[in-house]
């Protein structure tokens, strides 16, 4: 082949997948690059594409240091030899190194980079003492970061990219390098797609049908058959969704005010007008700020101040440029300085967020918008060396937006998750995701492979529209005893799925304690209004059985109250995750999640492998609760009293527990776990201690499990049991519990008289997961036979 003379160093145009040529920009290679045969390793790769899953490794050359000057040793330095054996060569050493290359198609099978400018062939280029030195290069967080660095034939790229086979099933995802600027004309496509498709991606009533039929376990033995008395009540039973409280669409939000893109002024929003939502960083936001060249209002009362951040700007300039005209920003939406105004609004996020036309999400690294206004995009480099073009492929978006701040912050969380269409903007790209379509400037058409792996990007963060939401419940693969048509079947799949929520949304980040329940409310109110049945307390979801047509007149019925208990105690049965730090937020509970900082997980939440059918909520009973502000009522008026009231919470759970005795606890120290089931009168145990900062304990101590001992055998901690299942594992039945680890208060005069009942007060201090081996018939009436019952104050 001819030897590569010169180099055409640009950014890919707009207006072109491909760049087009420059002779203004044009630098000269070294000696040493315009005698590689980078050919060479594009021949080899073509020669093994029979192999599937074989990434083609091959040298390419064997280099002698860098060239200063020489803009592809510049890329080397930047891309290749970070993090490699070769890591600390300096430009202009002699140091010696291998550039290797492997295919790009073979065997990054996760990830969409394989996908670009198909069917082309191109090597990614590597360096590496060893051939196999590949494999940590494609497993490098650096390299996710920065992309590939790739070379391929420039014709093959000039036939390939731009000319992809979109949606057609097995042909090639449409994709092209990325312009150096937002393209408010393809934002526009994808808006016209999304407003065409609808909820079109919602499944047939047949195939949903079907689909719970598969997944039904079978009732419990001794639960009456609500279906029965539900089919009395006509078509109510084949339409159960459709009755309940549905998914609000575009709502009017009372109070609301928006921002005139045209004028800057604030204005109350009325119900024709369309708006678009802004989710950002604020202290990001403040690091950036532009003058808007006028005189504004001191207060931003009605008007926006002269100077604010440049994300907001930007964001005005992408509405504008979107065909809308207003934008919602909660800094200057939302009067910050009015409680009232505040409140009222941060309870209708859900609303807020849902009803926007789209929401822009600024998550880049700095926080603004790159591409729109004077924010600069990373560029994507390409380099043409007549027929090679060597160019760096953009990291994937949606792993270069889940390492972002923005994706950190809870408030965050919960902005993505309310809005139906979301136009994501990352340093390199931008990202649009909605219900049915998504595509992002290095894939403009929305294609199946593309669309699933871009989608499967965001498992810890989807969307909670009403077709999405509706297809999770229908998708999930939650084991459960009833079909999602049955108030309990639907209830138990929504709490796996909002569990698996919480889990995430506990491991973002708050500036203030006090937003660990608002940053989630939006949230939490979606799935009150999609079913009736579904309230929270502080956070811990409840079933409360209120479609009186369903249930029939018997809203006491045993069933019902069994299977309450038993979903209350799932959702109480939390920990906090391994080694994460973990402190307490004193505005909420011990017992809630929300009470602590920390990611929170649920071992025993609805999902593939756990129905319920064998979980019992074991001597474990609320009996009355107990407001912030001292309203005392019994649980089942406290349910509806404290789930829709706005001016108090719960705060105390009175109740009834099993008590383990230490002396039935047996501890690692004294054996391992599976011996004590070979032992009836001990329980193993697995503690997962929420310790604090200034807890009692050390959690690195050596000698933990003694000093756990200790102040469970001073009487100090108590461990009560929450629920009990038998399982079978190895062949071999063992009973398993839950249990709560909680501090007793010392103070005689902080107990509880309800009716001449003492409740001794308590805090949570942890959770533990105890085992034992005994007989399954009698195991469950040994416990309450045998254990003593405790009185609590759980506060």
């Amino acid at each position: 082949m001819d030897k590569p003379t010169a180099v055409e160093h640009q950014r890919s145009s707009p207006q072109s997948p491909v760049p087009t040529e420059s002779t203004s920009d044009t630098a000269t290679i070294c000696q040493q690059c315009r005698t590689t045969n980078f050919e060479h390793a594009l021949n080899h790769i073509e020669a093994n594409r029979e192999e599937p899953l074989d990434p083609c490794p091959v040298t390419i050359a064997e280099r002698t240091g860098l060239d200063a000057a020489c803009p592809l040793c510049g890329l080397f330095a930047r891309l290749l030899l970070p993090n490699t054996y070769a890591s600390s060569l300096p430009p202009g050493s002699q140091e010696r190194w291998r550039l290797r290359a492997f295919n790009l198609r073979n065997w990054l099978l996760e990830s969409k980079t394989r996908m670009l400018y198909s069917p082309a062939t191109a090597a990614v280029l590597y360096a590496g003492e060893r051939e196999r030195d590949w494999l940590p290069y494609v497993n490098s967080e650096e390299v996710e970061r920065t992309g590939f660095l790739v070379c391929a034939r420039t014709r093959d790229l000039e036939a390939a990219v731009g000319s992809g086979a979109g949606e057609e099933e097995g042909g090639y995802p449409l994709s092209r390098f990325v312009g150096a600027e937002y393209e408010p004309e393809m934002v526009r496509s994808w808006l016209n797609l999304t407003e065409a498709k609808g909820d079109s991606a919602e499944q047939s009533e047949s195939e949903s049908e079907s689909e719970d039929e598969d997944e039904i376990e079978g009732e419990e033995e001794d639960e009456d058959d609500i279906l029965e008395a539900a089919h009395k009540c006509g078509d109510e039973i084949e339409n159960y969704e459709r009755v309940q409280r549905p998914f609000h669409g575009v709502q009017v939000v009372t109070g609301m005010k928006v921002i005139d893109c045209e004028t800057h002024m604030i204005v109350s929003k009325s119900p024709d007008m369309q708006y678009v939502a802004l989710s950002y960083v604020w202290a990001l936001a403040l690091q950036d700020t532009v003058e808007l060249g006028r005189e504004g209002e001191p207060e931003y009362k009605t008007r926006l101040p002269r100077s604010i951040p440049r994300v907001v700007r930007d964001a005005m300039t992408v509405v504008t440029q979107s065909g809308y005209r207003y934008l919602w920003v909660d800094a200057y939406c939302i009067d910050q300085s009015n409680p009232t105004e505040v409140a009222d609004q941060v309870s209708k996020m859900d609303l807020i967020y849902g009803s926007a036309a789209f929401t822009i999400v600024a998550a880049s690294s700095r926080g603004n918008l790159p591409g729109v206004g004077g924010s600069p995009r990373t560029p994507q480099t390409i380099l043409k060396l007549g027929p090679l073009t060597i160019f760096t492929t953009p990291p994937p978006v949606d792993r270069k937006i889940t390492a972002s701040t923005w994706f950190t912050r809870g408030w965050c969380f919960q902005e993505s998750l309310l809005s139906p269409r979301r136009l994501y903007f990352a340093d390199h790209e931008a990202l649009f995701a909605a219900d049915g379509l998504h595509a992002c400037d290095s894939f403009p058409v929305h294609h199946p492979e593309v669309a699933v792996q871009l989608d499967d990007s965001f498992p810890e963060n989807p969307s909670l529209t009403p077709a999405s939401w509706d297809r999770r419940l229908r998708r999930a693969r939650t084991k459960r005893q009833h079909s999602l048509a049955d108030p309990r079947g639907r209830f138990w799949v929504e709490l796996g799925l909002f569990l698996g929520l919480v889990e995430v949304y506990t491991g973002k980040q708050f500036t203030m304690s006090s937003d660990s329940i608002n940053g989630f409310r939006g949230a939490m109110r979606i799935l009150v209004e999609a079913d009736a049945n579904f309230a929270t307390l502080q956070g811990v979801p409840v079933f409360v059985p209120r479609v009186r047509s369903l249930i029939g007149t018997d809203y006491g019925s045993e069933p019902l109250r069994r299977f309450q208990k038993k979903a209350f105690v799932v959702s109480l049965g939390w920990c906090h995750k391994k080694d994460d730090t973990v402190s307490r937020r004193e505005e909420f509970p011990s017992w809630t999640w929300a009470g602590w900082r920390g990611s929170a997980r649920w071992d025993g939440k609805p999902g593939p492998a756990v129905s319920g059918a064998r979980l019992q909520p074991l001597g474990f009973d609320v009996i009355a609760v107990q407001g912030t502000r001292g309203t005392l009522l019994p649980w089942a008026k406290a349910l509806s009293f404290f789930t829709d009231c706005l001016d108090e919470d719960a705060r105390l759970l009175l109740g009834e527990a099993v008590g383990i005795p230490v002396g039935n606890v047996l501890f690692r120290r004294q054996g391992k776990p599976t011996d004590a089931l070979r032992q009836d009168d001990k329980w193993a145990v697995r503690w997962d201690m929420d310790f604090t900062t200034d807890g009692p304990l050390d959690p690195a101590s050596q000698n933990l499990e003694l000093e756990i001992e200790r102040f469970l055998a001073s009487g100090q901690w108590g461990l009560i049991l929450l629920s009990y299942e038998y399982t079978v594992r190895m062949g071999r039945k063992e009973d398993r519990g839950s249990a709560l680890v909680v501090c007793w208060d010392r103070d005689e005069r902080e107990q509880i008289v309800v009716e001449e009942r003492e409740f001794r007060k308590c805090y949570r201090i942890g959770s533990a997961t105890i085992w034992r081996g005994n007989d399954l018939g009698s195991a469950a009436k040994d416990i309450l036979d045998t254990y003593p019952r405790i009185s609590f104050g759980l506060g």
